[in-house]
C-alpha cells in the first residue's frame, strides 16, 4: 500500500483523531452544599434552602451528579427538617422530590444510620418512613401531623409509630414520660384500628413492671379517646420535650 492510499483510508485518518474522553460522573453531592442544606433544615430557613437546591440541581446537571444521590441527600434533609419540626421546609422538599420522598428507599449508611435499635433494621423503611421515626425519636408532633395529613405514611409505618411511642411515654425516667401523650393521641385520632387488641403489645414486655405500666397507658389511652369532644382533635402541645413550628 502506497502513502497516498493510506492517507486517503478511512481508517487511518480516523484512528488519528484524538478519543473525546467519556463524562465524569460525580455520584455524591458537594460536601460544602450538602453541610449547608442540613443547617438550613434545622433553622427553618426556606429560602436559603431553596437556594441550596437550585445549586444542586444546577450540579447535577453539570456534572452529572446521580439521580440515586440527590433523591437519597433530599429525604435525608426531609427527615432532618421532620426532627426539628420545620413544617415549612417539609413541605417545600416534598414539592421537590415528591415522587422520590413517597417511594424512595433508604440504601445509603451515610445518611441513615441505624442511630438506636428501633431504626436498625433502616434499610426496610422508606424516606417517608425513617422521618416519622424521627418525629416519634424528638417528639415534633406538628411535623407528624404534616406526614399524616398528606398521607405519606402506610399502615407498618403507622404501628411501628405507634408501638415506639408508647415505649418512650411508659419510660416514667423520663424529664417528663407525659409529654409523648399529644402524639399518641394524634395517632389514635386518625388511626382508630390502633386501638385494636393485636397493637397493645404489653404482652410482648419481657419486664413485668414495664407490661403493667404499658396495660396502664392503653386503658387510659382508650378512655381519653373515647370520651373527647365528638369531631375534637388532640389537646395543644404542651411539655418540654416537645419542638414548637418555627
Amino acid at each position: 500500500m502506497n502513502k497516498s492510499s493510506a492517507s486517503t483510508n478511512p481508517s487511518f485518518s480516523s484512528s488519528s483523531k484524538k478519543l473525546k474522553s467519556p463524562p465524569i460522573i460525580q455520584h455524591e453531592v458537594d460536601q460544602e452544599l450538602e453541610n449547608a442544606l442540613f443547617i438550613a433544615c434545622k433553622e427553618g430557613d426556606v429560602e436559603k434552602c431553596e437556594h441550596i437546591l437550585r445549586q444542586i440541581q444546577l450540579q447535577q446537571q453539570q456534572q452529572r451528579i446521580t439521580t440515586e444521590s440527590v433523591d437519597e441527600l433530599i429525604g435525608y434533609a426531609f427527615a432532618r427538617a421532620a426532627s426539628c419540626n420545620q413544617v415549612e421546609l417539609m413541605r417545600l422538599l416534598l414539592v421537590k422530590g415528591s415522587e422520590s420522598l413517597r417511594y424512595g428507599i433508604c440504601r445509603s449508611l451515610k445518611y441513615f444510620s441505624p442511630i438506636h435499635q428501633n431504626l436498625r433494621c433502616v434499610y426496610a423503611l422508606r424516606y417517608a418512613g425513617y422521618a416519622a421515626m424521627m418525629c416519634i425519636e424528638h417528639n415534633t408532633v406538628s411535623a407528624m401531623r404534616f406526614l399524616i395529613t398528606h398521607e405519606l405514611l402506610d399502615e407498618v409505618e403507622v404501628v411501628r409509630c405507634f408501638h415506639y411511642a408508647k415505649r418512650k411515654a411508659v419510660n416514667f425516667d423520663a424529664p417528663d414520660p407525659g409529654a409523648y401523650r399529644p402524639m399518641l393521641m394524634l395517632l389514635l385520632t386518625h388511626f382508630p384500628f390502633l386501638l385494636r387488641r393485636e397493637h397493645c403489645d404489653h404482652e410482648k414486655q419481657q419486664d413485668e413492671r414495664d407490661a403493667g405500666f404499658m396495660k396502664a397507658l392503653e386503658a387510659s389511652l382508650l378512655y381519653e379517646y373515647q370520651t373527647r369532644p365528638l369531631g375534637g382533635d388532640i389537646r395543644p402541645e404542651t411539655g418540654p420535650q416537645l419542638q414548637k413550628d418555627q
